[in-house]
């Protein structure tokens, strides 16, 4: 993560912006008297509110914590995918 004064960040915005993209990084503006804030990008932020989605239920977070452990454990093998409409 990347840190910035907000006065740095106003002057130089469309650079923050773009350096945020490229790097596909965080960046956490530090403002004097006020709560700081955080940019990121939307593909990063996406990405966080599917993952938050998807660990919602509980269901699903113990079934991927298993696929997670499994991986850890090398208990993992490949598949082939097929086409259902060629079946």
């Amino acid at each position: 993560m990347q840190q910035n004064t907000f006065s740095n960040v106003r002057t130089h915005f469309k650079d923050a912006c773009d350096q945020v993209v490229n790097d596909q990084d965080i960046l956490l503006v530090t403002r004097r008297d006020a709560d700081n804030i955080i940019m990121m990008p939307q593909s990063l932020f996406d990405a966080w509110q599917e993952t938050v989605y998807l660990l919602k239920s509980p269901a699903n977070a113990a079934a991927l914590a298993k696929s997670i452990a499994q991986h850890r454990d090398s208990q993992v093998f490949e598949r082939e995918l097929f086409d259902a409409e060629e079946d």
